[in-house]
């Protein structure tokens, strides 16, 4: 390689990972909360997604019509002074199952986000589509996962983990971290569940 293509690289290299306003708001406010099945119906709780730049919160419901097929359901509220935007999220988890019964350690998410902005008329909607690979570790329970988040016009791709921890019999804990391909970015996410 010569000086002067290395030279351009560097000048270029920031260019290759800038987003738009759109693909920054899908980083700060998507988050993994496809919990897997626990023996209750109805999971509730508090979603936490912080990255350098932003830290939003929403609650969650998920609901198993199956124990191998839940809906999701998250709803985030006005932050602060400088947050401008409502979230809210509705999806679908699927785990399938094989002829003995057994739960395939793959997992398929489906989902729609929307951004509603209070002061315009402009609101912001993305899908994602995301695959998550369950293994248990030394006793420990991870998902490994990559999601697409995308519009007609704009795509946010991200990789992750997560650990599970069983705190109390109705009392669910996970957290992880999420790399956005985009722009780079890092984010840590906590989830926080209830068993009804």
């Amino acid at each position: 390689m010569t000086e002067g293509s290395f030279k351009l690289i560097i000048l270029f290299f920031p260019i290759l990972l800038w987003s738009t306003p759109l693909q920054e708001r899908i980083i700060n406010y998507s988050a993994q909360t496809n919990n897997p099945f626990s023996g209750s119906i109805v999971e509730s709780g508090l979603t936490f997604n912080s990255n350098t730049q932003f830290t939003s919160y929403s609650i969650f419901t998920q609901f198993w019509v199956s124990s191998n097929l839940a809906l999701n359901g998250k709803i985030g509220p006005y932050i602060g002074k400088n947050d401008l935007y409502h979230y809210q999220f509705v999806g679908v988890n699927y785990n399938s199952i094989n002829d003995e019964n057994n739960y395939s350690p793959f997992c398929i998410n489906i989902g729609m986000h929307r951004l509603i902005n209070r002061q315009s008329s402009g609101n912001d909607r993305w899908f994602d589509f995301g695959i998550q690979y369950f293994k248990t570790i030394m006793n420990n329970q991870f998902a490994f996962h990559w999601n697409n988040y995308f519009t007609k016009n704009e795509t946010v791709k991200a990789i992750g983990i997560t650990h599970f921890i069983k705190f109390f019999p109705k009392l669910n804990l996970n957290y992880g971290m999420n790399y956005y391909f985009q722009n780079s970015t890092i984010a840590l996410n906590l989830n926080l569940g209830y068993l009804l």
